[in-house]
Formats: structure tokens, C-alpha cells, sequence
């Protein structure tokens, strides 16, 4: 700002990237940006999804029930979830194609998806990179929360939701993810805070209580006055 209007010359500085501690607490203990993260993954898989005009009905019955086994839809949410959340998500596919999981999946030796799980990408740790482009991992170290052991999984094995866009250079800086949306609209988020709680501030101001004491003057006017008002107003704040 300047002397003459508050808000001209206004420009951007780049900030410290949000961390882990502070955009949890965002999810967990402030309502607007809970809805901001939450509210396009809830909308988008509400309702499920069609399949392929013309696939065979027997095949889609087969689809219907394997993705009700694996959980799809709730996966998928929580993958979306904890793309907006954290800056970037990856659903790890557990599959049957007689390879390890840190090998590049054989699509044509696939027997069975045995499960699916949504990761946050503070548990997926880039571990080697496609041609040494830090900005392009090819697998990752997936140390999950939860405490069961770590693994080293390719990322032709995963769905990967890499975050809100960005440069290579971020990428490369964020270990391969985009941005959390926090991140994004975090000065719309720290107005509305700082706004609302004016206003609470400004309403509780104008609530003044008043007491009447009789005989209030007589009483600081006497020998040891002082003493017992202030000994009454810390009996009336209690």
C-alpha cells in the first residue's frame, strides 16, 4: 500500500510452501476450507457413472460387481479428497500379474486387481525418475500411515492425482506434485477469517453490561473503599 490508498501497488511474493501440519489443520478445524477441498470430489462421484454406450450386459454386471468389491467409489473420492487437500494424491493398485511391484505393469498378464488403496502424496516419496527428470518419477516409496511396511511401487501400478498445475520447477520442487488448492486461495480463506471474526468481535463490543451498586460512592469514599469495591466487581466477573 501507500499513503494514499491502502491496496495500490500491490504485488506477490512467493511464501513457503504449506506443509502437512498446517494444511491438516486447515482440513480439520476451518468449515470454508473443508467445503473448498471437498465440495467438487462429493459433486463429481456423487452419482456414480455410465459406462460405454453398447459394452456387453453381462460384462457390465461383472465390472459392477468388481467395482463394488475394490471400493471405487469410495476410493476414488478419497484420492480426489486428498489431491485438493495435500497437493497431490495416487490410488496404488495392488495387482496379480505375477511381477513385482516395482516393476512396469504386463497388462496382458493381469489375473486380478486384488485391492485398491487411496494414498496422500505424504506417503508416496518419488524414488527414481524417468530419464532423470526429477519433474517425471517413475516409482514410488509408498510408506503408508497406517504403519504397514513400505514399498517400492511403479507408477504404471498407480492412478496418480498430481495436484493443481504447475511448472516444472514447482514440480521438481514439491517432489514431483503440483500445488494444494489451499495453497491457491489461501488470501481469499485468511479474509474470510479475518472478516467473520470481526464482525463477532464488533457485535460482542456493542453488548455492554451494566451494574447498579447502591451506595456505590459512600463505599469508595470510606476507610478500606478501594479494597472492597475491588473485591466486589471480582465477585461479580465470576
Amino acid at each position: 500500500g501507500t499513503s494514499a490508498h491502502a491496496i495500490a501497488s500491490t504485488s506477490y511474493q512467493k511464501r513457503t510452501p504449506f506443509g502437512r501440519v498446517l494444511l491438516e489443520a486447515l482440513f480439520r478445524q476451518c468449515g470454508v476450507a473443508r467445503k473448498v477441498i471437498t465440495r467438487m470430489p462429493f459433486d463429481a462421484t456423487r452419482e456414480g457413472w455410465t459406462r460405454y454406450d453398447g459394452i456387453d450386459e453381462e460384462l457390465s454386471r461383472a465390472l459392477a460387481k468388481e467395482e463394488r468389491r475394490l471400493r471405487v467409489g469410495r476410493v476414488l473420492t478419497d484420492a480426489l479428497v486428498f489431491e485438493r487437500e495435500f497437493g497431490g494424491s495416487g490410488i496404488v493398485m495392488d495387482i496379480d500379474d505375477g511381477l513385482e511391484p516395482w516393476e512396469p505393469l504386463a497388462r496382458e498378464r493381469v489375473r486380478q486387481v486384488r485391492k485398491l488403496t487411496a494414498r496422500h502424496k505424504y506417503e508416496l516419496w518419488p524414488h527414481t525418475f524417468r530419464n532423470g527428470n526429477q519433474a517425471d518419477p517413475e516409482t514410488y516409496q509408498v510408506t503408508p500411515d497406517d504403519g504397514t511396511p513400505t514399498t517400492i511401487v511403479h507408477a504404471s501400478r498407480m492412478l496418480l492425482f498430481p495436484g493443481e498445475a504447475s511448472s516444472d520447477q514447482a514440480l521438481i520442487e514439491n517432489c514431483g506434485w503440483g500445488d494444494a488448492v489451499m495453497e491457491v486461495v489461501w488470501e481469499e480463506i485468511r479474509n474470510v477469517g479475518i472478516s467473520d471474526a470481526g464482525v463477532v468481535e464488533y457485535l460482542l463490543q456493542l453488548s455492554v453490561p451494566f451494574l447498579k451498586v447502591v451506595g456505590w460512592w459512600k463505599l469508595i469514599a470510606g476507610k478500606g473503599g478501594a479494597t472492597s469495591a475491588s473485591t466486589m466487581l471480582t465477585e461479580f466477573r465470576q
